[in-house]
């Protein structure tokens, strides 16, 4: 019975204790720090059922899992940054304490100069945990920016345009859009509309940049898959600014038929025809050694001109 008390009044004699803040500031919202328990460990008392818990100074997941057994929905915001700081494994000690998230201990045992100490107090403590998030929340919740991470979504992650019409990917895409947004994902017919205007856009955008240069290199390459073939190209200069290697795709067609000599250098040549390239601004075209794209050159080079080199 008098350990009891002794220990009940040690931890409300204690008000220089009590007002010192946790030693993780992302926690300052839903615990308060009552006193050191020993030297690594201490209690923190939860706001939302008034319960001590003890904590080690070197780990927050007794606390985290306090938080996931009793309020996950209602600490939903703590728990996902505390999520993304685990993710982030080679953070140094300075960017720790940036954020002020660094353990309490080594704050007391290296306390900041007050030029550059960092505020640990409430909602300023949370503020600075936080902020270094906030470029994630740039963008609006609006149909134009669902739109563009869809088709983002799509095109880099190589998905079947009838992925847009599964409910069950609607049901994850709008997960998290907030109550009252009148959002919805578009049908196939219309994300192809979107992407063929995504490619039109594309190639304007590489035409004007290969406007800007007065010699070009492009390769490319034949080959077959599945009883298919195919013929890709790409296009690389050097920036007149800065004189830097710049690249791009120029295509990925389908050759239907034989792989033979004349129909290579027919496709090779609409290719570059559509991008406006042609001699003298087309120096060189690189490809393999085979036999069909040697004779397409053979047969059907252009007339020695004057080069970049001469």
């Amino acid at each position: 019975m008098s350990e009891n008390d002794d220990y009940n009044d040690e931890g409300d004699g204690d008000n220089s204790e009590n007002d010192e803040s946790m030693p993780w500031a992302a926690f300052n919202a839903h615990f308060t720090y009552v006193k050191e328990v020993d030297e690594k460990n201490f209690l923190a008392r939860c706001k939302l059922c008034d319960k001590d818990r003890r904590c080690p100074v070197s780990s927050s997941s007794n606390l985290k899992s306090h938080l996931k057994r009793n309020f996950l929905e209602s600490c939903c915001d703590i728990l996902t940054l505390l999520f993304l700081l685990q993710r982030k494994h080679h953070w140094s000690e300075e960017k720790l304490q940036e954020l002020s998230v660094c353990s309490k201990k080594k704050s007391k045992k290296n306390p900041p100069s007050s030029s550059s100490a960092v505020s640990t107090g409430g909602a300023s403590a949370s503020s600075s945990a936080t902020s270094f998030f906030e470029p994630r929340q740039t963008k609006a919740v609006n149909q134009k920016n669902l739109n563009e991470l869809v088709d983002k979504l799509v095109i880099f992650e190589n998905l079947p345009h009838r992925i847009v019409d599964s409910p069950h990917f609607k049901a994850a895409v709008l997960f998290g859009v907030p109550a009252g947004q009148e959002l919805k994902i578009s049908c196939r017919q219309t994300l192809r509309k979107r992407l063929n205007g995504h490619y039109e856009k594309m190639v304007k955008n590489l035409k004007t940049a290969l406007s800007a240069v007065k010699y070009v290199a492009t390769t490319a390459d034949g080959w077959s898959k599945f009883r298919r073939g195919f013929l890709g190209m790409t296009v690389t200069w050097l920036d007149p600014s800065t004189i830097t290697r710049s690249h791009a795709s120029l295509a990925l067609r389908r050759l239907k038929g034989r792989h033979t000599h004349d129909r290579l250098a027919a496709a090779m040549s609409g290719i570059h025809a559509e991008f406006d390239l042609a001699v003298p601004k087309l120096a060189k075209t690189i490809t393999d050694s085979a036999s069909n794209f040697r004779k397409a050159f053979r047969v059907f080079s252009a007339a020695p001109h004057a080069g970049p080199n001469e």
